[in-house]
């Protein structure tokens, strides 16, 4: 990602819209192989555009698939935190709202289902 395209999310950010997508994109082209993810831009990387569900409360919910390349994590839990720091690290550098994640599905073929909404630091 160049320096243009954290402008825009950036002045999304400042609008109250973020693409969510876009900061899923960052934080995964700088930590996938921490991970055991692999990096956007590959015909096996899936996204699901943003906004695709809102909940009772109002609360908008954005869902990402991620192919793995490996078995790094154990527990699903240790997985779904490094997702979240790696997140957190993110969206803090480039002082973005906070993503939060809230589910991580194992999906059949290696794919990682992600489930996040907007948080607050």
């Amino acid at each position: 990602m160049n320096n243009f395209q954290l402008q825009q999310i950036l002045m999304m950010a400042a609008a109250g819209y973020p693409d969510v997508l876009a900061v899923l994109v960052e934080m995964l082209r700088r930590n996938a192989a921490n991970l055991g993810l692999m990096a956007p831009g590959i015909p096996d990387q899936l996204a699901v555009s943003n906004g695709v569900d809102v909940t009772a409360n109002g609360l908008p919910l954005y869902y990402a698939v991620v192919k793995r390349r490996g078995d790094m994590f154990r527990s699903p839990m240790a997985f779904g935190r490094a997702v979240q720091d790696a997140l957190d690290e993110t969206t803090y550098a480039n002082c973005l709202d906070r993503l939060r994640l809230l589910r991580v599905d194992q999906l059949p073929g290696g794919f990682v289902g992600l489930t996040l909404t907007l948080g607050s630091w």
